[in-house]
């Protein structure tokens, strides 16, 4: 069978570092749960529970626009992540006890800085993050 772990939207902290008016480093934290399968197996589909992920992540941005002279400052972002998962439910599935273990993965984003004032900026993205249970 193949393991499933499904998609999630969730908010998340980060702090962004500019090296120089185009070049950033972020550092990015969230924590999601998700919902575990294993499909196709010879058992069937078969419901695994449910586990936590807090996958940290670092990128580094490329901002097209530069911080001093643009309203809207677009960029991309490529990173690692080292996904920890935690709090997995603590129940016997069908094919016995389900354990995890941490793995690295890459990430994307695209996004928008909106300056508000002073060092202060509203930021919205998109990001996807490769996890490998």
């Amino acid at each position: 069978g193949s393991l499933e772990i499904d998609n999630s939207v969730v908010p998340e902290l980060d702090f962004t570092y500019f090296l120089t008016d185009h070049v950033a480093l972020e550092v990015i934290a969230g924590v999601t749960p998700h919902d575990v399968a294993l499909n196709d197996s010879d058992l069937g589909d078969l419901d695994l529970g449910s586990v936590w992920l807090l996958p940290p992540t670092v990128t580094v941005q490329y901002h097209f626009d530069p911080l001093t002279s643009a309203n809207i400052m677009p960029y991309v972002g490529a990173g690692l992540n080292y996904t920890y998962f935690f709090g997995a439910d603590d129940w016997a599935s069908p094919v016995g006890k389900v354990t995890y273990n941490g793995s690295f993965g890459g990430a994307l984003q695209a996004g928008v800085d909106i300056p508000l004032g002073g060092n202060w900026a509203f930021n919205a993205d998109v990001k996807k993050i490769w996890i490998t249970p």
